[in-house]
């Protein structure tokens, strides 16, 4: 059926859009912001170019597409494609120890949905897709999320139908008891626990969320160097500490971004993540500290108490419990920073990230959460909201805030 003149009107406005949006990032590529203006700009011409079917039947190609990609990495196909070469389906399939025609049959879906490139018939090269997985942080990644969440035997959110065929139908609030537990057979256990049940597990898990993918920046959000005058003012008070900051790798980029921050920075977690700080990877000036965020903060009166992406894998009632640790620390000159995603208050398609890893955070009892929950939880903690900083790009951000004033 031929377009109506109202639908021939919207695709004209979005396409003009479109090639606006790319004018102005074509005149400074080095500018962020606007790639994913003209990336969105650009998506949204394509769903206006889609009929009602073929949007469903592109949905399902991506999800076969993602299926193929993790078995094939499982066998080693992103290794096995030379970089900045090709290679034909007969030496790929050698390589990987499968049938040249099964192989080929794969990898049409993966040369369709733009993840490697055919350069002639049944040859093979990397795309710059393809390339980001040679990154093992990237590539277990999309292990990890692949296997435990979207597709794999045990996905929970694959097994969503099965899992609320006995469950309250509503947002899951027990970190012990929920979808994702309930699909690794550990139902009652802590999540953590679950979710890092093994040794190679840990060290997969550590590196796959802290790779440059998973994570927001350290720097360029909120302004420290506003910081540095009442630094070097009282450089004996302890500046800033990072609260379930693992192995400590925000700090150790922060004080690399910042020399002129003053005062002791401290890197708490749990024993196990401290003790696997690697041998002289954070400087002398960095302290290492064993803490539990839910008992007292030992730190009192630190400027600035710094929670990274700790947040969203909690419900609201033990964000709570965490936050109250932390301002019961605080001095009136103290001031805490939340590094998380904020959702916006209609959806965006800048940035589906934080919708997507809502719904993921949701198998645990977490969340991504708005400026109105944000809030609310402040005000539940003894904390006021002092601002909101926003990232150039997307939907993350740094939440300040104080102790409430009376």
């Amino acid at each position: 059926m031929a377009p109506t003149n109202d639908e021939m009107q919207a695709i004209s406005s979005v396409r003009d859009h479109a090639i606006a949006s790319t004018s102005e990032y074509l005149k400074d590529p080095s500018n962020e912001g606007a790639r994913v203006k003209a990336r969105t700009a650009a998506y949204n011409l394509f769903l206006e170019l889609q009929s009602g079917s073929e949007a469903f039947l592109y949905r399902m190609e991506m999800v076969v597409a993602a299926d193929v990609l993790r078995y094939l990495m499982s066998l080693g196909i992103v290794e096995a494609i030379p970089t900045g070469q090709s290679i034909t389906a007969a030496e790929l399939a050698q390589k990987l120890g499968c049938e040249q025609s099964f192989l080929i049959r794969l990898m049409r879906v993966l040369v369709a949905a733009g993840v490697f490139a055919e350069t002639s018939q049944d040859t093979y090269t990397h795309t710059k897709r393809s390339q980001d997985l040679l990154e093992p942080g990237f590539a277990w990644f999309y292990e990890i999320m692949m296997d435990d969440f979207f597709s794999g035997p045990s996905a929970c959110l694959a097994r969503l139908e099965e899992y609320y065929s006995t469950h309250e139908k509503k947002c899951p609030d027990d970190p012990m008891h929920n979808p994702y537990n309930w699909s690794q057979g550990m139902d009652g256990k802590d999540w953590h626990m679950v979710f890092a049940r093994t040794p190679d597990r840990l060290r997969k898990v550590g590196a796959a969320f802290g790779s440059r993918w998973a994570t927001m920046p350290v720097c360029g959000i909120y302004p420290f160097e506003n910081l540095a005058a009442e630094t070097q003012a009282s450089a004996d008070r302890t500046f800033i500490v990072d609260v379930g900051g693992a192995v400590g790798g925000s700090m150790k980029e922060l004080k690399q971004a910042h020399p002129e921050l003053r005062g002791k920075f401290v890197v708490q977690d749990l024993p196990r993540v401290i003790d696997a700080i690697p041998e002289n990877f954070l400087p002398s000036d960095i302290e290492p500290m064993v803490a539990d965020f839910w008992q007292p903060q030992p730190v009192k009166n630190a400027k600035v108490y710094y929670l990274r992406r700790v947040l969203h894998d909690w419900p609201d009632a033990e964000c709570v419990k965490i936050l109250k640790n932390q301002a019961d620390a605080m001095s009136d000159d103290s001031i805490i920073l939340i590094a998380e995603m904020v959702v916006p208050k209609m959806v965006q398609r800048e940035d589906c990230y934080v919708y997507w890893m809502d719904l993921t955070m949701m198998m645990f009892a977490g969340g991504e959460r708005s400026e109105a929950d944000w809030r609310r939880l402040f005000d539940q903690s003894g904390l006021e909201l002092v601002k909101i900083w926003p990232s150039s790009i997307g939907t993350q951000c740094v939440i300040e805030g104080r102790k409430k004033r009376s």
